[in-house]
Order: C-alpha cells, then structure tokens, then sequence
C-alpha cells in the first residue's frame, strides 16, 4: 500500500511477493519489481520479502520513465528503419512511415512453426524482422518453383493482401522469428 517510488531489479538473492498474507509470486537474480507502482502513480500492490540476502538495485521513478521513453523511442527507429527496407515503403514520408508503424504487430514464431498456409485467404502482410523462415511449395498447379529463404528485413504475403488472392505458398519458420505484421 505505500507509494512508489523507486524500481528494483534483483542482482543476488530471491523476494517474494505477498498479498493479503498469500503468496502471489517471487523473483531472484535477474527479476524486477516495483514498475506497477511506478507507470500508474498507483501503491503498491503487494508486499515484497526478501527470503535471503539480497543485493538490489533501484532506480527512481524520473530515471525509470526517462528509461522507458528512450527505450521506446529506440524501438520505434528501429521498426521505421526496418520498414525503410522494404521497397514499394522506402519512398513514403515519415508521417506514413510512422501510421504504418503505429499500425504493426509483432508476432512471434517458434523454429517449425507455420506462418502462412498455402491457399488460406491473405489477410497480413509480413516483415521478417528476427530469424529466417522458408516459403516452399510455391505455386498452383503446373507452376512449381524452388523455396526461397528468407532473413531480416525481407518481407512476404504483400500480393495476397493487395489482390485478395489466396495464398500461393506456405511460409514456415526455420528458426524463431519475430515479424511485423499489418492487417487488412
């Protein structure tokens, strides 16, 4: 119930998280707490105990939201900068560059995964951001060609987006990828 007023990341030990006299959670080398507190201007939700000794660090709420604008800001050059890459959006403006942006989803994928099925209607486009994947199978009926690898920064399901066609290919991640996805 106090105030916020700093986050803590755990360098050395383990905490719990107690509420109403329940233990909901805990955390050791490597967790965080305290970021509720600090976005919401809200208390605290809950209790922290320490189970051993601990070696914490925190940082104030300014520092924590500078942190977080900054990370932010960071993310957002990078997916412009990722969309830059993509031919036919290399020529937008910043403002369209920036609505397309604000428009994405990222999706992830495990290695293995299906990202799009042959014949499925289009309804996203993607941006390979993270990882490879592989378009195979591609073609319908006597119109067969080699698959295709995909890294970051290359991009597929524009064409059935844009025509309303189906899906001429499966796309499958051969490692875990993370895509930028738009929607129709």
């Amino acid at each position: 119930g106090d105030i916020g007023d700093y986050f803590y990341v755990v360098e050395d030990g383990h905490v719990a998280f107690i509420v109403d006299g329940n233990h909901v959670g805990a955390c050791a080398r490597g967790g965080s707490f305290g970021e509720l507190a600090l976005l919401y201007n809200c208390p605290r939700a809950a209790t922290c105990v320490a189970n051993t000794d601990c070696r914490l660090w925190k940082v104030d709420q300014h520092t924590f939201r500078q942190m977080l604008a900054n990370n932010m800001a960071n993310q957002q050059k990078g997916i412009h900068d990722v969309l830059r890459m993509v031919p036919f959006l290399s020529e937008l403006d910043d403002s369209l560059i920036a609505k397309i942006s604000d428009a994405l989803t990222t999706v992830n994928f495990h290695e293995g995964d299906r990202i799009i099925n042959k014949g499925d209607e289009g309804e996203v486009f993607y941006i390979l951001r993270e990882g490879t994947a592989k378009v195979h199978d591609i073609g319908f009926g006597d119109s067969q060609y080699v698959d295709q690898q995909l890294g970051p920064s290359d991009f597929f399901g524009e064409r059935a987006l844009l025509t309303g066609e189906a899906r001429g290919a499966n796309v499958s991640a051969v490692t875990a990828c993370s895509c930028l996805c738009l929607s129709r």
